[in-house]
C-alpha cells in the first residue's frame, strides 16, 4: 500500500462522504508554495489557498465509476482516479485527510513512517 498509515477515521470519513455524493476523496491543505514553469521558467504562483494534496482512499460508487471508466479516453494523463469523474464533469466531495497518511515514494518516507509509528506507540 502506498499509504500505510492511513487512520481508520479518514477511512470512515471518506466511505461516508461517497455514500452521500458517490465519490469522496481525503485531502489535505498545502504548506508549501507551488509554481508552475514552462521552459525551465517560472510562468505562474498559484493561489496556495485554493490547492490541496490529495490522498487515498479514494472511494466511488463503483456503478458510476465502472461506467465513466469505461467511456474514459485512456489516452488522458492522470494520475488519480478522481480526474475520471472531473473529467465527465462529475463532483467529488473532498474530506479532511490526515499529515499522517503520508505516501511511501522514496526511501526517506519509510524513515518517516518509523518516526511516526514510534511516536504512536
Amino acid at each position: 500500500a502506498a499509504r500505510p498509515l492511513v487512520s481508520q477515521d479518514v477511512i470512515s470519513n471518506v466511505f461516508n462522504a461517497a455514500k452521500k455524493s458517490g465519490a469522496a476523496i481525503p485531502v489535505i491543505p498545502l504548506t508549501d508554495t507551488v509554481k508552475k514553469t514552462e521552459n525551465g521558467k517560472i510562468s505562474s504562483t498559484p493561489r496556495r489557498s485554493e490547492l490541496v494534496r490529495v490522498q487515498t482512499p479514494q472511494v466511488f460508487s463503483f456503478n458510476l465509476f465502472y461506467e465513466l471508466y469505461k467511456k474514459f479516453p485512456m489516452e488522458k494523463d492522470i494520475t488519480d482516479d478522481a480526474a475520471v469523474f472531473e473529467y465527465f464533469g462529475g463532483e467529488v466531495a473532498a474530506v479532511e485527510g490526515s499529515q499522517e497518511n503520508i505516501k511511501i515514494t522514496f526511501p526517506v518516507d519509510l524513515k518517516i513512517a518509523e518516526a511516526i509509528l514510534a511516536g504512536m506507540e
